[in-house]
């Protein structure tokens, strides 16, 4: 089974969070495949899956990252839409965004995607521009509902 948001093979979550370049509709990050770990009775936090497409690359990662719980979602509600200057950032073991506002009344999000903290075999950037008003608040929205949801 795919992911029908994004075709890839490791995306199988219906409830997909898919992120789509405004200004270039190839470029898109797609969070999938999300669920809670339990080590015994214990929160062992959440998995899911990261996808970034574009012309000609095609990175997925997997993840155990309990930082990413509410801090993605959060980093991103909080993003002023009237602006701000330089760069805003949050980043985790695994993945990591920058923020920029434009004055045409879009962000500039910039993704990178690790393979893990520990390593530096890989990680790619996928660059796209979000509207800065309500595509980015229900951007904010669906992660928090995906990274929070129930399992």
């Amino acid at each position: 089974m795919t992911c029908s948001s994004c075709h890839g093979p490791s995306c199988v979550d219906e409830d997909a969070v898919v992120v789509r370049c405004t200004l270039d509709s190839s470029v898109t990050l797609t969070f999938c495949d999300r669920h809670v770990e339990w080590v015994g009775e214990y929160y062992g936090g959440t998995d899911f899956t990261v996808h970034a497409r574009s012309h000609r690359l095609d990175a997925v990662i997997d993840t155990n990252d309990c930082e990413v719980d509410t801090g993605l979602a959060d980093f991103i509600e909080g993003l002023d839409f009237r602006g701000w200057s330089g760069a805003r950032r949050w980043h985790s073991r695994q993945l990591a965004v920058s923020a920029l506002y434009e004055s045409r009344g879009y962000v500039k999000l910039s993704w990178t995607l690790r393979c893990d903290e520990y390593t530096e075999y890989w990680n790619t950037t996928v660059v796209m521009w979000v509207e800065a008003g309500s595509a980015k608040d229900d951007l904010a929205a669906r992660l928090h509902v995906f990274l929070s949801g129930p399992d």
